[in-house]
């Protein structure tokens, strides 16, 4: 109701499903690099490599270059990758598994959840972003943001629950 006079919205059986309600409670946390629940940004997580190798046109390859090559196993594992050259300038995708080779002569290799627009090829650029399992454990540790997590890591899940 307004100075005007009443104002309403029908809205079908359907539509009211597509509402959110509430929050879901969940052990991993909703939130990521952007949010600002979760306050850190992608900037100081960002690093920028070069393809290597290609193992498969679309979905896996190796890379090398700076601060990328010195990080662990996982690191880029559940990250955001975007090209910045190459045919496929400006697309963006998840990685599945980022690995890295103990043995110097191999690549540290990354793949793709979903494939590239176009084939990768060898000197695309791209810049990576740490990949966030949504765990507590690596929101804190890995980021030493476990003041902010929006998880709630000490819920039961449904196999507890039994």
């Amino acid at each position: 109701y307004n100075d005007e006079g009443v104002s309403m919205e029908a809205l079908d059986d359907m539509k009211v499903l597509e509402e959110n309600f509430g929050r879901t409670y969940t052990t991993h946390d909703p939130y990521t690099f952007g949010d600002p629940e979760f306050v850190l940004t992608e900037g100081p997580y960002t690093d920028t490599a070069t393809v290597g190798v290609v193992l498969s046109s679309r979905l896996k390859f190796e890379a090398s270059g700076g601060a990328f090559d010195g990080q662990v196993d996982g690191w880029y594992t559940y990250g955001k990758i975007t090209f910045t050259s190459g045919t496929n300038i400006g697309w963006s995708g998840e990685v599945k598994i980022h690995e890295v080779n103990a043995d110097p002569l191999i690549g540290t290799s990354l793949e793709l959840y979903i494939p590239t627009p176009f084939p990768v090829e060898s000197s695309d650029t791209f810049d990576i972003v740490a990949g966030y399992d949504g765990s507590f454990e690596q929101c804190k540790t890995k980021f030493n943001n476990g003041i902010n997590f929006g998880g709630f890591p000490h819920i039961e899940s449904v196999g507890e629950q039994a």
